[in-house]
């Protein structure tokens, strides 16, 4: 073991943290520019949750929209923002502890996306780069893609424009405009499997880019692996496993009604971000929770969410509407005909509390039948309740 690695079972070497298990073992991972900070996770250890503190990128996202419609100044609603999140983060290690059943526990190791993208940008120097990563946007070039999925979250469909974002071919020829021959070096926020990176850099290729190394933030290697599609990796933090399900990499905002989540094909062939939770996505197939645990964890979620609001608003003093998320969290809530623009946040809440069953039914529905999906069916009516 190298002077740079740490193994996680062993607290004198570990990062800064407290030893033991649970909602209350919390360790902070500090990344370095230099050699990669390796943690090896031997089979017998705690199953470990790798979680980016996003509580800036959150303030950010929804400070500007609510401050629209709030006569409170920015910076007391920013504030306002900022500490009920860290409270939603606080329930959201809870609840996935009790939700994730392992024989040895569960710990969560937190890190902060500032210190990790300047780790990266001491890897990368001065070479062009091209950022994967919606964290890192001071880059030569933005590729904007995602995994898409059908609803659900258990059936990938390929790469898919970010939502928002142009499509994949003007992507890649303004890129090819400006890279076309430069040796780039690609950069994303984690890698678990490695698929998405290695088709991006299969696309750069066929754009004429040539991408010499890739540079994760965080990455999951296993034995035997030392590079991607031919090209090295050299990860900030490497997590050495024995098998993937060792380690869940997952960020909170993805739990967060609106503000982000996963890429999912909507009604009409429209994309858009839903939360880690029933009725949208399947959390054990999407962060390692125990099957028999998600829709007790969905309504765990869902107070959790309508506390986040309540506070908010009640700071902002204007209701918070489902028109003040961002567009791909709105996308997601109005093209299944659960909510306006205008609706409230917290009534689509309620609503989704009240008839829970019946939304994970229709929505399931929709995710298995791709002919549904295409012909822009809505779920709304069918759980019982309109939008309003």
């Amino acid at each position: 073991m190298t002077s740079n690695s740490t193994l996680v079972g062993e607290p004198a070497q570990a990062p800064a943290g407290m030893a033991g298990t649970g909602a209350d073992a919390v360790r902070a991972l500090r990344p370095r520019s230099g050699a990669p900070l390796r943690v090896d996770v031997p089979a017998d250890h705690p199953f470990v949750m790798v979680m980016r503190d996003d509580t800036a990128y959150c303030v950010r996202e929804l400070t500007g929209r609510i401050a629209i419609r709030s006569p409170v100044p920015r910076a007391h609603l920013a504030a306002a923002v900022r500490a009920g999140y860290q409270r939603f983060r606080q329930e959201l290690r809870d609840e996935l502890c009790h939700a994730v059943v392992r024989p040895h526990g569960t710990v969560f190791h937190l890190v902060q996306p500032e210190a990790l993208e300047r780790a990266v940008r001491g890897r990368v120097g001065d070479r062009a780069l091209i950022s994967l990563d919606p964290l890192v946007t001071r880059a030569h070039g933005q590729l904007r893609l995602s995994r898409g999925f059908l609803l659900g979250g258990t059936r990938c469909v390929g790469l898919v424009p970010r939502p928002g974002g142009p499509p994949l071919a003007d992507q890649l020829g303004a890129l090819r405009k400006d890279l076309a021959g430069v040796e780039c070096e690609l950069v994303e926020d984690d890698m678990c499997t490695g698929g998405t990176v290695a088709a991006a850099v299969r696309l750069l290729r066929a754009a004429d880019i040539r991408v010499t190394r890739v540079v994760p933030g965080i990455r999951l290697t296993v034995p035997g692996e030392t590079s991607l599609a031919g090209v090295p990796v050299e990860p900030v933090i490497d997590y050495r496993v024995l098998h993937r399900d060792a380690v869940e990499l997952t960020d909170s905002r993805n739990y967060l009604l609106g503000v982000s989540g996963l890429v999912v094909r909507l009604p009409q062939l429209r994309w858009g971000r839903a939360p880690y939770w029933l009725p949208f996505v399947s959390t054990a197939a999407r962060a390692g929770i125990h099957p028999g645990m998600e829709q007790a964890f969905a309504r765990r979620m869902l107070e959790a969410n309508a506390r986040f609001f309540a506070d908010v608003e009640q700071a902002a003093r204007c209701p918070l509407l489902v028109g003040s998320l961002p567009p791909s969290g709105q996308q997601v809530l109005t093209s299944l005909g659960m909510a306006w623009q205008s609706t409230p946040v917290r009534a689509v809440l309620e609503r989704l509390a009240a008839h829970l069953d019946r939304y994970i039914e229709a929505v399931q529905r929709l995710g298995r039948d791709e002919a549904g999906v295409g012909a822009g069916a809505g779920v709304g009516a069918g759980a019982g309740a309109g939008a309003s």
